[in-house]
């Protein structure tokens, strides 16, 4: 019975994380199409996309940090999933264009509760099982980005009314994934229960590795400071976040974020101005790399327990920075010719190339957070994070947008930035690996004379 409970808590994480592929993948292709009916134009889609990840910004560190505090993630699920819920069918209600980017803003105040599931996740794991169970939920959203397009190919063909509000191929996402959310809420009150509850994963795991560790680099790096000087929590927020580790990890999650969303968004247009392709080429390459992705994911499920987090980090880097130099140089050398089979193959191999390297990025970027930051706060940590993924994403399409064309100084930030991150992740080489937090740093004012006592 305790397995399967156990067994179902972790199939709602994996299916949550399905979902956002889903939504993903449903709203997306009908958007445009959709505002026009109302009047509106591509400035409108870029805020109605916009408007999902910027709401997140502000939920995910929230209801990390609610999980940190309270532990029961099962109520923040329900909290969250009821946001997505009405969101979704706001998004369907249509009415104005202003109502449609509504919805996606009150929609995207629910994903913030994948921050407090893999806070959840990773506050429940042993620290060798921790990047293999993440890869496998992480595949979840990969599932949902290839499979999505299916349900919004079954979703073409309806035209009827339910009351005062249309039901077409333009308003139908909406309502699919009012219903997907809500089976979502279902499964979440009968199937879930906190993962704190299964937790028999030994507690002292962190201290005993502040005494073996006493003294060790790790430990040294870290700023020591009295209680008596922590009080305030914006104090005690700096010495827990502001180390060079955390800055590396960060910096290399806003920089292959903004980095995706970027190629994401030139990749059709490039496509169409420079081979001539439709919609149907495009949403198969976009499905194959979602193949990929999650291929990958899977591989590095079994390949995380072989290497450490930090070298499937410089992996990644290295990866994406190899391609990144390739497109920069072969790109100005283009010509729109639909018939040159050589263009195509130079184009295509580093696309892919790429793609291949950025779940290393994202799953050690994820581990590593969660081993080198306090277990009493990763609700906060996971948040800050999705919000450094959030605002990624908004920056992202606009200077994919902005510089379409001119690839020195589109491609050539972007090799600035994974530059940065790798120099900043040599640096602190060393540090990125499982260490002790000083809990006196802690954000929890409870584990404060703990560590004390450790300590002394």
């Amino acid at each position: 019975m305790f397995t399967k409970s156990l067994k179902l808590s972790y199939f709602v994480i994996f299916f949550l994380n399905f979902l956002t592929g889903v939504e993903y993948a449903v709203i997306l292709p009908t958007a445009l199409q959709f505002l026009q009916k109302y009047g509106g134009n591509e400035v409108d889609l870029g805020f109605c996309l916009s408007a999902y990840s910027f709401s997140s910004l502000f939920s995910s560190p929230i209801m990390g940090r609610w999980s940190d505090k309270t532990h029961n993630v099962k109520l923040i699920m329900i909290v969250a999933n009821f946001f997505q819920i009405i969101g979704s069918f706001m998004y369907f209600m249509g009415v104005s264009t202003w109502f449609i980017i509504s919805g996606r803003i009150v929609a995207g105040i629910g994903l913030g509760v994948v921050s407090a599931s893999f806070s959840d996740v990773i506050k429940n794991t042993r620290e060798e099982d921790r990047s293999p169970i993440l890869s496998r939920i992480m595949v979840g959203r990969q599932i949902g980005m290839i499979i999505g397009p299916a349900f919004n190919f079954l979703l073409l063909n309806l035209n009827f009314k339910i009351g005062p509000f249309v039901l077409d191929k333009l308003s139908a996402p909406g309502l699919f994934m009012t219903l997907a959310w809500t089976i979502l809420q279902i499964f979440v009150i009968l199937f879930y229960t906190n993962l704190s509850e299964f937790n028999q994963v030994e507690q002292t795991d962190e201290r005993t590795r502040l005494l073996n560790s006493n003294g060790g680099s790790s430990y040294n790096s870290i700023r020591i400071v009295d209680n008596s000087e922590t009080d305030h929590f914006i104090i005690r927020l700096y010495n827990e976040y502001i180390r060079e580790e955390i800055v590396a990890i960060y910096c290399s999650t806003f920089t292959v974020f903004f980095m995706q969303t970027v190629l994401e968004t030139m990749l059709t247009p490039f496509t169409k101005d420079y081979f001539k392709w439709s919609d149907i080429e495009n949403s198969i390459l976009y499905g194959l790399a979602g193949l990929e992705i999650m291929i990958v994911f899977i591989f590095l499920s079994f390949l995380s327990k072989k290497y450490k987090d930090r070298t499937l980090l410089f992996i990644g880097l290295c990866g994406n920075l190899s391609t990144l130099i390739f497109l920069i140089i072969y790109l100005p050398m283009v010509v729109p010719d639909p018939n040159n089979l050589t263009q195509y193959i130079l184009f295509i191999i580093p696309v892919f190339a790429n793609v291949f390297s950025l779940p290393f990025i994202v799953l050690a970027s994820i581990s590593l957070l969660s081993k080198i930051t306090s277990i009493h706060s990763q609700g906060l940590s996971q948040g800050i994070r999705r919000t450094v993924v959030g605002l990624a994403c908004i920056l992202g399409p606009n200077w994919a947008g902005a510089f379409y064309k001119q690839w020195f100084i589109m491609i050539g930030v972007l090799i600035l930035l994974l530059l940065m991150s790798l120099i900043m992740s040599i640096l602190s080489f060393n540090k990125l690996s499982s260490g002790p937090i000083n809990k006196s740093t802690s954000l929890d004012d409870s584990n404060d004379n703990q560590t004390n006592s450790i300590n002394n």
